[in-house]
């Protein structure tokens, strides 16, 4: 039994430091500083801190990212039903805490037949959320 993980390494012959005893000098990609890698890193190491490999991810991801209606994946969105909510909730009347409901509740039905326009406590309502309510 040895009193540290250092002590037991020293007993079975290991140098301290294990696999970081082979060390390489590589140049960060971000910022031109240099840093040193253990040897089994010195092909994928690319930046000298997680500061500069966020940086140098997302300046190769410029561009790569479309908005609204240029992204290849837009199906209309959240807009697309905003613009067509009413004034007040269709089934109390109330004018306060609009959201607009997925009658079929299926989120990307985004069909103006499948929307209704209801206040926040008839959408709890009908979702059988009556703890959340207010008395």
């Amino acid at each position: 039994m040895f009193c540290s993980v250092h002590c037991r390494n020293s007993a079975n012959g290991k140098k301290a430091g294990g696999h970081n005893r082979n060390r390489v000098a590589k140049t960060c990609e971000a910022c031109g500083e240099n840093f040193e890698v253990p040897e089994c890193r010195k092909d994928t190491a690319r930046a000298c801190s997680r500061k500069c490999l966020g940086a140098l991810h997302s300046s190769e991801r410029a561009g790569r990212w479309h908005m609204g209606e240029s992204n290849p994946g837009w199906k209309g969105g959240i807009q697309t039903y905003r613009q067509h909510r009413k004034d007040a909730c269709e089934r109390c009347g109330s004018t306060r805490f609009l959201v607009v409901h997925h009658k079929d509740e299926n989120r990307y039905n985004n069909v103006l037949e499948n929307l209704e326009t209801l206040c926040k406590r008839c959408h709890q309502l009908h979702h059988d959320c009556v703890a959340n309510l207010p008395n």
